[in-house]
């Protein structure tokens, strides 16, 4: 709403175009892995309630078929949409169930249909799961400090080290939850598949940190324009002097 708000959105917009421009993104489908995210954010910051349920439907369905990524984003959001939903209301596991089932539906049939295309076809290849090796960090880490810094970031990936923050705060909590989770999902990729570990996160790891970047400078910056609202207010009620009891007009009745 303020200056910050402002500052904030276009970071986000020139370091987003700064990055697809870097990294050739058009008609790539890490755009809409990044849309997805948004938009999923936009949801999970509401107030939960059943209208939200085919808004739901729509984003997970959207990201199952952009991404193989995008069906482990749809069952976490399907998820904790629907947590919010049996948090919010009674009987709780009525909610909970007619929203999973709501928002679902539509993304369960389309992943159906393209788990039994890649079955039919043999496309699901060997180097897609693996066993964890903790033992990778050791090479993960460094790796996804240098893709955090690629120049078409221009820094504003390191803003994923300030998740934390979000999760602190009520109303990003769930949204932050889900970032964190698909961030780990793809830590435990880089752990477990059979590939060459550092090649594998040199030549992917930036286009899965630009999936969720801009959603948490986003929320970093609307968290930083509330509590400069909140200071302002503050400042407001203690700059307005009280009136004295005896100096107050008295108003006959």
């Amino acid at each position: 709403r303020g200056l910050s708000a402002h500052a904030g959105l276009l970071a986000v917009a020139w370091g987003g175009l700064a990055f697809a421009v870097g990294f050739r993104q058009a008609g790539g489908a890490d755009l809409h892995m990044a849309a997805a995210v948004a938009a999923a954010a936009v949801l999970l910051i509401s107030t939960p309630r059943p209208a939200l349920d085919w808004q739901v439907a729509i984003v997970a369905a959207f990201a199952a078929c952009s991404k193989i990524e995008g069906v482990v984003f749809a069952v976490l959001l399907i998820a904790l949409h629907a947590g919010r939903r049996a948090a919010a209301e009674r009987p709780w596991w009525r909610a909970g169930t007619t929203a999973a089932l709501r928002a679902g539906a539509v993304p369960g049939l389309l992943v159906v249909a393209w788990w039994w295309q890649v079955s039919s076809l043999g496309l699901f290849q060997a180097t897609n799961s693996g066993s964890l090796d903790l033992g990778r960090l050791a090479v993960v880490l460094p790796e996804l400090a240098r893709a955090l810094s690629v120049r078409p970031f221009y820094g504003l990936a390191w803003g994923l080290a300030l998740l934390p923050v979000l999760l602190l705060w009520p109303r990003t909590r769930v949204a932050a939850l889900l970032i964190s989770a698909l961030g780990g999902f793809y830590v435990y990729v880089y752990l477990s598949a059979p590939v060459d570990t550092r090649l594998y996160v040199q030549t992917s790891a930036s286009r899965l940190a630009f999936h969720l970047t801009p959603t948490v400078i986003a929320l970093l910056v609307a968290r930083l324009d509330a509590w400069a609202r909140a200071g302002e207010a503050d400042a407001s009620s203690e700059g307005s002097a009280p009136v004295r009891p005896e100096t107050a007009t008295h108003v006959p009745g």
